[in-house]
């Protein structure tokens, strides 16, 4: 969580999941992830229609040693539209994310929290943990 930078996130279109590549940062002790879209995308939209979403990060290097040593974290979480405190949270992005500065200034970006229920961690192929932030 510390390291890895990006996620995937998959949200519900029409009963469809539907994933994405999303810059993140981790707010209040990984209880809340941070990211940004734009008003205008598709993911944007899912989120509005259906907030809850499962996110993956892991820590491949796309060898074939990673279906034994690559390490993951799903999630379980429900998206909030951040409304209070955006600056705060901009700033927080920005210092995980600097290339991300103009994108989070532009008027169509929309910042969303990812209130996480449930955490699984998966190492060595088939040990799974599940943390519950409940």
């Amino acid at each position: 969580m510390q390291t890895q930078k990006y996620a995937v996130i998959a949200t519900d279109k029409a009963k469809i999941p539907y994933t994405n590549i999303i810059a993140f940062a981790a707010s209040e002790g990984y209880g809340n992830l941070i990211f940004a879209t734009k008003r205008d995308s598709t993911k944007y939209l899912n989120l509005l229609n259906n907030p809850c979403v499962s996110i993956l990060i892991d820590n491949r290097k796309n060898l074939s040693s990673d279906i034994m040593n690559a390490r993951a974290v799903s999630a379980e979480a429900e998206a909030k539209d951040i409304k209070d405190n955006k600056e705060k949270f901009k700033e927080l992005l920005k210092k995980r994310h600097p290339e991300l500065s103009d994108f989070l200034n532009e008027p169509n970006c929309e910042l969303f929290k990812l209130e996480v229920k449930k955490y699984f961690y998966v190492d060595s192929f088939d040990k799974k943990h599940t943390i519950s932030m409940e």
